[in-house]
């Protein structure tokens, strides 16, 4: 992921990096570094303004498909890695709606129902990007945590670990996606 380093600029300075971001995005070209992107005509855009405090806060973000820049085999493998991904995420979530049930009715899953949301939860971890690895960590303590509950019969820690597992997710969700 290219990322550009906070940088503390003067008003005139600014506008200057507005106006060449303008620019490229104007010509249908962006580029930093020693890459280059093709800028479509639509584009997935917000712009965040928020006051707090005393504290302005502007956010401008701007989303778009980057695979036509791909070779075709490489958009083959990024589009396949996208319906897997999709598709262990879809199964992990059913998987954990099944915990959070038998949390809610405060009774222990079985073990097919925990196996399975452990092996949904390592096929995630597989496909997961190099950049979440904090938070992949953080995540696989959770489930390590959530299978000593259900092995010990603790209900409150089970119950415990789900909520934590599903701030987790409401967490990684907002800073990673």
């Amino acid at each position: 992921m290219q990322s550009l380093k906070p940088l503390k600029l003067n008003r005139t300075e600014l506008v200057e990096t507005l106006e060449k971001l303008t620019r490229q995005l104007k010509a249908g070209t962006l580029g930093y570094e020693d890459r280059q992107w093709t800028v479509p005509e639509k584009i997935q855009t917000q712009i965040d303004l928020k006051e707090k405090k005393g504290r302005l806060t502007c956010k401008i973000k701007l989303r778009w498909s980057t695979l036509d820049d791909y070779e075709a085999e490489s958009r083959q493998e990024v589009s396949h890695w996208k319906d897997r991904f999709k598709d262990i995420k879809k199964q992990m979530g059913m998987s954990f709606a099944a915990l959070a049930k038998a949390a809610r009715q405060d009774t222990f899953p079985n073990s097919d129902m925990m196996q399975q949301f452990i092996e949904h939860s390592e096929a995630f971890q597989r496909l997961a990007d190099p950049d979440w690895k904090t938070a992949m960590d953080e995540y696989r303590d959770h489930i390590e945590n959530l299978q000593r509950a259900v092995q010990d019969k603790r209900m409150q820690d089970f119950q415990h670990e789900l909520r934590d597992l599903k701030a987790r997710k409401t967490i990684c969700h907002r800073e990673l996606k």
